[in-house]
C-alpha cells in the first residue's frame, strides 16, 4: 500500500486562502470550523490576560486566535492563542510570513467541532517543535489540561489557575475568570 503524499507548508500556503478554515497537521489538511459562542468568547479572554502580563514586563509577544506558527515543513497551526519570548521575537525577519517557530505557550480552546485525535496530534506537534506548555481549555466542562514536553499532563479545575510556570514566572490565570459571564 502506498503512503499518501504529505503536503508541505509551502504547498499549503499556495493552495489555501486566508479565509479557508483549515490548518496543516503533519502533511494533512484538517478542518477548523468556527467555534460556537462559548469557545469564541474564551479565546480572547486568554489572550487578553496573557497580554496584560507580558506587555508591561516586556517579555515577548502574544498572538490571538489563528496566529500562524510553522512547526515543521509539514505543519502550520493557528492556535487559539500563543505566547513567545522576546528572543524569538527578535528572530522574526519578515512580518508578512507565518512565525517560523513554535509558541512557548500554545493555547487551544476546544469546541465540540474539534476532532479529539487531531487535538492530541496538535499537542504533540507543539511539544515536539519546542513549546514548553500547551494549555488545552475545555470551555464547556470548565476545565483545562496542561501538557509538558516530558509527556506529562495535569488537569486544572475551575477553581484553580493556569500558571506561566518557568516560562512566565508569576503569571496566574484563574479559570473562573475565563468562564465568568460578563
Amino acid at each position: 500500500m502506498t503512503q499518501p503524499v504529505k503536503m508541505t507548508v509551502e504547498e499549503f500556503i499556495k493552495t489555501y486562502k486566508k479565509d479557508d478554515l483549515v490548518e496543516l497537521l503533519n502533511g494533512r489538511v484538517i478542518d477548523t470550523p468556527p467555534h460556537e459562542f462559548g469557545a469564541a468568547i474564551v479565546s480572547p479572554k486568554v489572550t487578553f490576560h496573557l497580554l496584560d502580563w507580558v506587555k508591561p514586563h516586556d517579555l515577548g509577544q502574544v498572538t490571538p486566535a489563528n496566529g500562524g506558527y510553522i512547526l515543521s515543513p509539514y505543519t502550520l497551526l493557528g492556535p487559539s492563542g500563543g505566547y513567545f519570548t522576546k528572543a524569538k521575537y527578535n528572530q522574526i525577519v519578515d512580518w508578512h510570513k507565518h512565525l517560523p517557530f513554535a509558541p512557548d505557550i500554545a493555547v487551544e480552546v476546544l469546541s465540540r467541532f474539534d476532532n479529539p485525535l487531531d487535538v492530541m496530534e496538535k499537542i504533540q506537534a507543539y511539544l515536539q517543535a519546542g513549546s514548553a506548555l500547551v494549555w488545552v481549555i475545555y470551555w464547556n466542562l470548565q476545565i483545562a489540561y496542561v501538557y509538558y514536553p516530558d509527556g506529562s499532563a495535569k488537569r486544572v479545575e475551575r477553581h484553580e489557575s493556569l500558571s506561566g510556570e518557568a516560562i512566565l514566572p508569576g503569571f496566574e490565570l484563574p479559570l473562573v475568570q475565563l468562564f465568568a459571564e460578563d
